[in-house]
């Protein structure tokens, strides 16, 4: 990376930089690795930029991932073809615009075979997703609409994308139908709303059992 670029490489500094918003730094695809190496937080790489999603996680984004990848881990649990993974685990697309993409979803799970995209040893990148999950907020939630849902939809693999807000109850699932390019959305927001994952039923509001909201929850919410 050039000596006149110095990118942040903890929380603190892309919260003091961007606020509540989506923190973007121009970068090429091999300096978003070398950042991934050293930074404390993780990031996507897209269109030339470094792209940091969230620099603080509030409490409903954090329960609601938690409990998706939980339920997540019991569907798959037994299933020796898929691997749940989490927010931790990079997604690379490499049909994603002309210099592919790098997502860090909030839950994936992964059809093995794996064939992970190796950047170097010990530094790579799932490229077999089949269900793909983002817990929208307010600062990210056009970003995963506008930029990481076209992408998530090229992937051959993925079969799955689920959003699921922090802000309100409410779920958008896009299937994928008979392996085409066609895909059916529907949307859930009542309690005992049903959403299908691997033929197995996960009701809307366990989901949210553990989620509150209201005034609190909307003045923390920052990611």
């Amino acid at each position: 990376m050039g000596a006149e670029i110095r990118l942040p490489l903890t929380r603190m500094e892309i919260a003091e930089m961007a606020g509540t918003g989506v923190a973007r730094f121009p970068a090429t695809f091999e300096e978003y690795w070398e950042i991934v190496k050293e930074a404390e937080y993780t990031a996507d790489f897209y269109q030339h930029q470094i792209i940091v999603p969230m620099s603080y996680e509030s409490d409903n984004h954090s329960e609601l991932a938690s409990e998706t990848t939980s339920v997540l881990k019991s569907i798959f649990r037994h299933n020796k073809q898929y691997r749940v993974r989490n927010s931790n685990r990079p997604l690379y697309f490499p049909d994603c615009k002309e210099n592919g993409a790098v997502f860090n979803p909030d839950a994936s799970v992964i059809r093995l075979p794996r064939q992970p995209f190796e950047y170097q040893k010990g530094f790579d990148a799932e490229t077999t997703p089949e269900i793909i999950v983002e817990i929208l907020s307010h600062s990210t939630q056009d970003y995963d609409y506008a930029i990481k849902l076209p992408c998530y939809k090229k992937c051959p693999t993925v079969q799955q994308v689920i959003f699921i807000s922090s802000l309100y109850m409410f779920a958008t699932v896009w299937m994928r139908q008979d392996n085409s390019d066609v895909w059916l959305n529907s949307d859930y927001d009542q309690p005992d709303d049903t959403l299908l994952i691997q033929q197995q039923i996960v009701r809307l509001g366990d989901l949210y059992a553990d989620v509150t909201f209201g005034e609190q929850s909307e003045i923390v919410e920052t990611g």
